[in-house]
C-alpha cells in the first residue's frame, strides 16, 4: 500500500508538471491577444449563450479617503459546448491575486487586456472561474469611477460605473461582447455612511457581518470567499440582482 500510494503522488506530481507546462506554452503563444470579431465569434460558437452568470463581490474601503481602489471576487459559470486552445477573459485590473478554475488555481493568466484560461482546466459542459482582485479607480470616464464634488460643504464623494460601449471589463471579468447574454449579481460591501443604488434596487440590505454575507451570498467557491476576499471588512452589504 504504500508503494502503491508513494506511485500516485508521483503520477499527481507529473500531471500538475505538464497542465503547468502546457499552461506555459499557450500563453506564450497567444500574449498578443486581441479581441477581434473573428475571435469573438470564435467564442460565441464555444460559449452556451443561455448559461453565462457573474456573482461579483465588490468592496469600497473608504473610498476617496484613505485608498484609491477597491478590492473584487467574481464567480463566473457557463456552459462550453467545445474547448478552445485558449479561453479569452476581457479584464483589466491593477492586480489579480487568484485565478481559479474548475477548483485549479492557474497563477497569472492575464496579458494585460484578457485572461487566457488554456484549454487543460476547462470542461465540456459547465465550468466555473473565480478571479480574485484588486482595481484602481479610472478616471478617463470608463469602468469604475471615483468623483469627490467640492461645490457642496461638506464635499460629497461618489463612486459609478459606465460601461459603454466596451468598458465592463475595467470592472468585472467578463466576456465583453453584446452578443454574450448573462444574468449577474453584484454584492457591495461599502463604509457604514455610504449608500448604495442602482437600477434594479437592492434586494437587501444590512450591517455586514461574515455569517449574514455567506448566508446571503452563496460561493461556488467559499475558501476563497472566506479565506482571502472577506478578511478585514465592514460596514454595511448591499445585494443586487439583474438578469
Amino acid at each position: 500500500m504504500t508503494e502503491l500510494a508513494a506511485h500516485c503522488v508521483n503520477i499527481s506530481k507529473i500531471i500538475d508538471d505538464l497542465r503547468q507546462r502546457i499552461q506555459n506554452n499557450n500563453f506564450n503563444a497567444d500574449s498578443n491577444l486581441t479581441l477581434t470579431q473573428y475571435r469573438a465569434s470564435q467564442r460565441f460558437s464555444y460559449i452556451d449563450n443561455e448559461t453565462i452568470s457573474y456573482v461579483s463581490h465588490i468592496a469600497y474601503n473608504d473610498p476617496g479617503q484613505t485608498t484609491t481602489n477597491y478590492s473584487g471576487l467574481t464567480e463566473i459559470t457557463f456552459y462550453l459546448n467545445d474547448i478552445p486552445k485558449l479561453l479569452p477573459i476581457d479584464f483589466i485590473s491593477s492586480q489579480i491575486t487568484d485565478v481559479i478554475v474548475n477548483g485549479y488555481n492557474v497563477g497569472d493568466v492575464s496579458n494585460g487586456e484578457f485572461l487566457l484560461i488554456p484549454r487543460v482546466y476547462l470542461n465540456i459542459g459547465y465550468n466555473n472561474i473565480a478571479v480574485n482582485y484588486v482595481s484602481t479607480f479610472n478616471n478617463d470616464g470608463e469602468g469604475c469611477m471615483f468623483y469627490s464634488d467640492s461645490t457642496v460643504a461638506p464635499p460629497q464623494n461618489y463612486t459609478y460605473t459606465h460601461f459603454e460601449p466596451w468598458s465592463a471589463h475595467r470592472f468585472i471579468p467578463c466576456f465583453d461582447q453584446p452578443d454574450l447574454k448573462a444574468t449577474a449579481s453584484f454584492n457591495v460591501i461599502l463604509p457604514t455612511e455610504w449608500n448604495a443604488v442602482g437600477n434594479t434596487g437592492y434586494s437587501y440590505m444590512g450591517a455586514y457581518n461574515e455569517a449574514d454575507y455567506i448566508a446571503k451570498v452563496p460561493s461556488q467557491n467559499e475558501d476563497l470567499l472566506v479565506g482571502k476576499y472577506l478578511v478585514n471588512k465592514s460596514g454595511n452589504f448591499y445585494v443586487f440582482n439583474k438578469t
